[in-house]
């Protein structure tokens, strides 16, 4: 028989007259399209009142997390962001992307790939390289190539589309006659065009930055519930931003894709996450829910649902149906359970 079925052994809490009280817990199922919108209109940063006032709380742990793998803004496309504007032939064009999270980088680029042919133009297409994890914007014909990445709504720099030089407005990337890219505001020689001779691959490219997610995110609760077990080391990096205070972290080494997600209970015994309390955390009636990525930023994180089960200590009662009295310990004044 399990001697931990009404709480754990003597000395293993905080509590003097422990054999008076049985260690229970409650679940809480969070799902973050229940939350007040309109108080809190992102997903990431939102505050979620619960059905009771907890008292005596031992520990939280979290058993059950659906989070899309999608975190990374390179596959969450927005209405405000999601304009593909170019000039191709001397011809200015722009392609509306329909909002929405992708499945993955792949399926991006597909859908602008698809959105260019429909104007149509030939030759000219979007790629998603998974050995490089860099979008590609491809032209295999002769004509002039601008791509503007300053545009209002743009998708470019969602897609990580950059040049890494610092200027002021707009970064024109054009083609040269030898069907080499460079970066209009100064001389193809400057930023070394490759020529299309020694590279036939990529040297007619436009290769966006690495297109990575983190790889662990990190749940936050409020200050009450976060305590101090799972904490990041001192950040001596001044360029990264220490993570706040954080109830637990969650493995998100999953391909970019909103139809991968995290669950703890299929996978219970590689993944726990456990937060105690000593001394016990009293009046626990709402939860703070942050989501925040490795450089310690609120995540750009989809709808999601997880669940927090809070085990506490309540008092016992004789005729109650959490133990049956069966000693009296004299000299303590309590009464142990049959199951002790």
């Amino acid at each position: 028989m399990n001697n931990l079925l009404n709480g754990p052994l003597r000395g293993a809490n905080t509590l003097s007259d422990q054999s008076s009280y049985d260690l229970i817990y409650k679940d809480f199922i969070i799902e973050s399209n229940r939350r007040n919108a309109t108080q809190y209109p992102n997903p990431n940063n939102y505050t979620v009142n619960l059905n009771c006032n907890l008292q005596k709380v031992y520990k939280a742990e979290l058993i059950d997390a659906y989070i899309p793998a999608a975190t990374d803004p390179s596959v969450y496309i927005t209405a405000t962001n999601n304009v593909f504007a170019f000039t191709f032939n001397s011809v200015s064009y722009s392609v509306v992307v329909q909002p929405g999270t992708y499945f993955s980088p792949t399926y991006l680029a597909q859908e602008i790939s698809r959105l260019i042919a429909l104007i149509p133009i030939s030759g000219l297409s979007v790629q998603f390289s998974q050995n490089l994890n860099r979008y590609q914007f491809v032209n295999s014909t002769s004509y002039g190539l601008t791509l503007n990445v300053g545009v209002a709504n743009s998708i470019t720099p969602v897609m990580q589309f950059t040049t890494g030089i610092n200027t002021s407005g707009p970064v024109i990337v054009k083609q040269d006659q030898y069907n080499n890219f460079y970066v209009a505001t100064a001389t193809a020689g400057q930023y070394g065009s490759v020529a299309i001779n020694a590279d036939p691959i990529f040297s007619n490219c436009i290769l966006s930055d690495l297109v990575l997610t983190d790889g662990r995110i990190y749940l936050s609760l409020g200050n009450q519930l976060n305590g101090d077990t799972a904490s990041q080391v001192t950040n001596y990096n001044s360029s990264i931003t220490n993570v706040p205070p954080f109830f637990c972290q969650l493995p998100n080494n999953a391909s970019v894709s909103s139809g991968t997600v995290k669950t703890m209970l299929g996978n219970p015994a590689v993944y726990s996450s456990t937060q105690f309390y000593n001394p016990l955390v009293n009046n626990i009636n709402q939860f703070n829910v942050s989501w925040y990525g490795e450089e310690g930023k609120l995540l750009t994180i989809q709808e999601h649902s997880f669940t927090i089960r809070v085990f506490y200590f309540q008092k016992r009662s004789t005729y109650g149906e959490a133990s049956i009295g069966l000693v009296n310990y004299a000299n303590s004044g309590t009464t142990d359970s049959l199951f002790r």
